[in-house]
């Protein structure tokens, strides 16, 4: 066998194991289908160097260099600085109005709907359409399941909770605590409240 043959065979076991690595990362993620899917080509490409490996056939040198340099020029490619971004404006020309979002539409005061309405009369049908669907939380929802949803509204009401507690004037007396100690108590906390990740930023 050439040195291409060797090249070729090497690369399809290489791509076996990236994809038995992926499927054992999948696994433990619990990511089942994407786990199927690479142990699938991990079999497929391991077939493959198996077989390129052991089976002769008249045109295997020029098959050999085809796929070479093949790889060779996608990994030129990859390898280009190329910039998409470069065509695209790096800014929208048009600006939304998030009043005429769709949450933003369904909490608005009755006594501006009229005139909302007389402003944007497009929005008024489907509106309607779907001011008349049952509730996200609602036991007439089509994925309508009790535990489930009554942790979600519980959650909701809690949120409601904190935002109240949350909004108002400044505390006049400022106590200074320690950044690392504040994160130290709140990842603890975190962690009694059944958290599975607590991370931190700059605000």
């Amino acid at each position: 066998m050439d040195v291409l043959s060797h090249v070729v065979t090497i690369i399809a076991f290489i791509l076996a194991l990236l994809c038995g690595w992926f499927a054992i990362t999948s696994l433990v993620e619990k990511e089942r289908r994407a786990a199927i899917l690479a142990a699938l080509f991990a079999l497929l490409f391991l077939g493959f160097a198996v077989a390129w490996y052991y089976y002769s056939f008249q045109s295997k040198e020029i098959l050999s260099l085809v796929l070479t340099s093949l790889l060779g020029l996608a990994l030129i490619l990859l390898s280009f600085p190329y910039r998409l971004a470069q065509h695209q404006p790096r800014y929208r020309s048009v600006r939304i109005d998030e009043r005429n979002i769709p949450f933003s539409r369904y909490f608005i005061h009755p006594d501006r709907k009229e005139e909302y309405y007389r402003r944007n009369p497009n929005n008024k049908e489907r509106d309607e359409q779907t001011n008349r669907l049952p509730g996200l939380l609602s036991e007439k929802s089509r994925f309508y399941h009790p535990i489930a949803f009554a942790s979600a509204d519980s959650t909701e009401k809690l949120l409601d909770k904190f935002k109240f507690e949350n909004d108002g004037n400044v505390a006049s007396v400022k106590t200074d605590v320690n950044p690392r100690v504040l994160q130290e108590y709140i990842r603890n906390w975190s962690i009694r409240m059944n958290s599975t990740g607590t991370g931190f930023c700059l605000l």
